[in-house]
């Protein structure tokens, strides 16, 4: 029954008569910051949420006996971002089960969170909201690049110059521009870097153009699990790093990490060839007290140790730079 519900209501929770959370669908996990299955013993509904409608409901025991109505509610951590959940209680174990969804939020929640459309059903109405939030950005996207025309053609050799030709993505270049901004407004971000595993072998067997093919699949990858915020590049060759401004909670990173390796280990078809390669992930986390002249390669340094660990164990993996400085003290 479990692997149902996780399927087609992933942001459900199960909550026993004292209001103790039993069972989350994946993607409420993802939001509540839990790994796996390993929900805190102490994790009570009401400690979490916020119910605002229907004004008589205050405690477990109104919930049950709401039965099948509609609750406005929200995480007492998150308060600026509403949800509505749907009611269903269990008479024969007294259980109570929630189907909540973020509404017209969605996108907010989405950055908030690290959500992608895997975290939600097949059925959900996101992917149209989406749609037409991609539609519009694409518009304004659309709208910037006139501007950029009527600037000059300065501007516009400008940005040109901080992209990857091949995948698009940021070069080195636009990676130093996005570390300053971040630094001088004192921001906090985490960084991710990665080298791909077997990408050699790809290369010298099929040549660089099935190399090339590859680097692009994983372009495609980085852009899918990210966030738009996120800002994704390609430093040169086979290594790659994204910034993630706001983002420096462990659990989630990790799980981003293993997501993107997940996604980089699909096989890639090249003339009628299979190319298979992974990616070692090495994970920093850096606060917003940086000094404000503090040496990029200083940080990339720290990561890249982070990026070496992962490949001698074993590579495939995600590694923390906090967790070799633990180590190494």
């Amino acid at each position: 029954m479990s692997d149902v519900l996780s399927k087609f209501c992933p942001f459900f929770i199960q909550v026993d008569r004292t209001g103790q959370i039993i069972n989350l669908g994946p993607s409420m996990a993802k939001v509540l910051g839990v790994i796996g299955a390993n929900i805190p013993a102490d994790t009570n509904f009401l400690d979490l949420f916020q119910i605002t409608r229907p004004a008589n409901v205050k405690s477990i025991s109104s919930l049950a006996q709401g039965d099948g109505i509609k609750l406005s509610l929200y995480l007492r951590a998150h308060p600026d971002i509403r949800m509505k959940a749907a009611v269903s209680h269990d008479p024969q174990t007294d259980m109570v089960f929630l189907s909540p969804s973020f509404g017209i939020g969605v996108q907010a929640a989405i950055g908030r969170f690290g959500l992608t459309m895997t975290d939600f059903a097949t059925t959900d109405m996101v992917p149209e909201l989406l749609y037409l939030i991609e539609a519009n950005q694409a518009a304004m996207q659309a709208s910037k690049r006139l501007t950029l025309r009527l600037q000059g053609a300065k501007a516009a050799a400008e940005e040109q110059a901080q992209s990857d030709t091949l995948t698009g993505l940021r070069n080195r270049r636009g990676l130093d521009a996005a570390l300053d901004h971040l630094i001088t407004h004192r921001q906090k971000f985490s960084i991710i870097q990665m080298d791909l595993d077997r990408f050699k072998a790809v290369n010298d067997t099929y040549g660089h153009a099935a190399g090339d093919a590859v680097l692009t699949h994983v372009a495609k990858v980085m852009r899918r699990e990210t966030r738009q915020c996120d800002i994704l590049v390609r430093l040169g060759g086979d290594e790659f790093l994204i910034i993630l401004p706001d983002l420096t909670d462990a659990g989630r990173l990790a799980q981003l990490g293993q997501a993107i390796i997940s996604g980089i280990e699909t096989p890639v078809m090249f003339d009628g060839e299979m190319c298979h390669v992974s990616a070692s992930l090495g994970v920093m986390t850096c606060s917003d007290t940086l000094a404000p002249d503090v040496n990029h390669d200083a940080l990339l340094v720290q990561v890249d140790h982070a990026v070496y660990a992962a490949k001698d164990a074993g590579r495939g993996c995600v590694r923390f730079v906090s967790d070799l400085m633990a180590v190494d003290g």
